[in-house]
């Protein structure tokens, strides 16, 4: 390991990822639980939270991580694997995002038949109104 060209990740470095990893954590699990997040969504960030935590917490991994790449520089590592994380993210969000489109349109469109199918009620209620006032009048 003695390729790599940075130092060993500094005890304020490595105390500032865990603590920032733990708040991602918790603010995630006080979203869920005010149901400003679906539980479908907290389950993104919550992996990408562990994840950081593990990354925190074992440090070694970063540098297999790092060689395995090919990317001798821990600083580039990381912002490969966020740049990744952040790739992810976007393609999943880009496929909720398509879904609801879909399902936005199909009720909209539910809701103009229905539309049409009530006014078309109304017009026959109003002709059945008519006939009856005429036929009583007679």
């Amino acid at each position: 390991m003695d390729k790599f060209y940075s130092g060993p990740i500094s005890g304020k470095a490595h105390f500032l990822a865990l603590l920032g990893s733990f708040v991602i954590v918790g603010i995630v699990g006080y979203l869920v639980r005010k149901g400003l997040l679906k539980t479908v969504y907290s389950l993104l960030w919550f992996v990408i939270g562990g994840i950081i935590i593990i990354l925190s917490v074992f440090t070694q991994l970063l540098y297999i991580f790092s060689d395995l790449i090919g990317i001798y520089y821990i600083p580039a590592a990381i912002f490969t694997l966020l740049f990744t994380g952040v790739i992810i993210m976007l393609i999943h969000f880009s496929v909720v995002i398509t879904r609801q489109e879909r399902q936005i349109k199909n009720m909209a469109q539910e809701i103009g038949l229905l539309n049409k199918y009530i006014n078309d009620f109304e017009k026959e209620v109003k002709k059945l109104k008519r006939k009856s006032v005429i036929t009583k009048r007679d």
